[in-house]
């Protein structure tokens, strides 16, 4: 954290992206690599891609209303000093589509 605050210690995260109620992406990672305060590293994070459910959604966003809701809701695991914390996350927004 460049800002000069303390690092956020992740142990895994999942997370599902959905357009228009339709869940089209999600990935899980079980276990996050470690790095020593400071350090940074690049990471492949495996993404599953439900190609029917985003077609169909995009074809109903260009011939329909052009708006299309997109979610993003998952889980970290936060490592404290009280031990495993689960971070839930959940947010919509809209997305216009012309």
């Amino acid at each position: 954290n460049k800002q000069g605050g303390n690092p956020l210690d992740l142990s895994a995260m999942k997370f599902n992206v959905a357009f228009g109620g339709r869940n089209v992406l999600n990935s899980v990672l079980p276990k996050l690599p470690t790095l020593p305060q400071g350090q940074t590293r690049k990471t492949l994070i495996p993404v599953n891609v439900g190609v029917v459910q985003l077609g169909a959604t995009l074809v109903k966003a260009l011939t329909g209303h052009g708006v299309v809701d997109v979610r993003l809701s998952g889980q970290a695991n936060v490592n404290t000093v009280l031990g495993v914390l689960p971070l839930k996350f959940d947010q919509v927004r809209q997305l216009k589509v012309h």
